[in-house]
């Protein structure tokens, strides 16, 4: 198995861990909550109904049958069905909770307007659809991720069970490890995906940890005014300090190492290859910048480029960069 594969099991397993062991959320929503917020990781907002204005998103939140919930740039939100059902929603997504089942036989339905969802049930739903502007997903399996793009075109990707994925123009099984994409005003059709798990690698559970670069914002005032964003959960405005000092040449890499830290816990990892690589012509041998370009390039399957990062000279071996030298060993 690909190591990307491999990292994108172990962070839906993660992920898992993140929601709790799905007795507890069950028994913890009071009557009436179709849902609840379980994790917050940069900006997340929700909103009661369509009309209502946006309030942000914290843990423990409730929420009730045609709630919406939306996540911003570099952010994600984790969430918790009465069911146990779990749903991780990456940046840039807006979910409604439509309607939520009230007794067996009933159904649940989501819509995914923008964005990405990965799901994981504990058990088959008994009656789960999530909309999208272009098709529908008919749920009766246990592990799925779904994302729509700014023209509305649905793309699923099924890791377990299967999934009814129509509209009024045609219908398709995707079984597990299948995917189909639908576009508005056409039917769904499969499309192969080699590595269908790699496609969830985003679930991971990397996070920023602003503790990592504290004893070093004595020396920088840019990077004191990052862990202050941070801390409020203002990723964009943390990332447009650290790209206005890159852009302008600095020579501080703990900037580098801030920003491609940024990249990293958000999914992007080819950004955050390029910003550390960039990093390393300031510092090449900075064990912090190379363990980051190890584990970037570990998490983009470059297990190859990963290595001879590894090899490079470096001033120290530190836990960071041998801990990843033990995932290509």
């Amino acid at each position: 198995m690909p190591y990307g594969s491999r990292v994108a099991l172990c962070s839906a397993g993660i992920a898992l861990l993140l929601f709790g062991n799905g007795q507890g959320a069950f028994a913890a929503l009071p009557p009436g909550a179709a849902a609840e917020v379980v994790d917050v990781q940069g900006n997340g907002e929700r909103k009661p109904a369509e009309n209502a204005a946006w309030v942000p998103a914290h843990a423990r939140d409730d929420l009730s049958g045609g709630a919406f919930v939306r996540t911003g740039p570099a952010s994600k939100m984790a969430l918790v069905f009465a069911d146990e059902t779990q749903v991780r929603l990456n940046q840039n997504s807006l979910l409604q909770v439509k309607s939520v089942a009230g007794s067996a036989g009933a159904t649940t339905t989501l819509r995914l307007e923008l964005g990405r969802a990965w799901s994981q049930a504990k058990r088959v739903p008994d009656g789960l659809q999530l909309e999208s502007p272009s098709a529908t997903a008919a749920i009766r399996g246990t592990s799925w991720e779904l994302e729509v793009d700014a023209a509305g075109t649905t793309t699923l990707a099924v890791l377990t069970g299967s999934v009814e994925f129509f509209n009024a123009l045609g219908s398709v099984t995707v079984a597990a490890n299948e995917a189909a994409v639908a576009a508005v005003g056409h039917a769904p059709v499969r499309i192969v995906l080699t590595n269908p798990h790699d496609r969830v690698q985003w679930v991971n559970a990397l996070k920023f940890d602003a503790r990592h670069f504290g004893p070093l914002a004595s020396q920088s005032a840019t990077l004191t005014a990052v862990l202050v964003a941070v801390e409020s959960n203002d990723v964009a405005k943390a990332r447009a300090l650290l790209e206005a000092e890159r852009k302008r040449g600095t020579k501080d890499a703990t900037v580098y190492s801030a920003l491609g830290e940024l990249e990293l816990v958000s999914g992007n990892f080819d950004r955050a290859i390029t910003v550390l690589k960039e990093g390393l012509t300031v510092a090449p041998r900075d064990p912090e910048l190379l363990s980051q370009l190890a584990r970037a390039q570990l998490l983009s399957d470059r297990v190859d480029e990963a290595e001879q990062t590894l090899a490079m000279p470096r001033d120290a071996d530190t836990a960071d960069i041998l801990v990843v030298a033990g995932e290509t060993a």
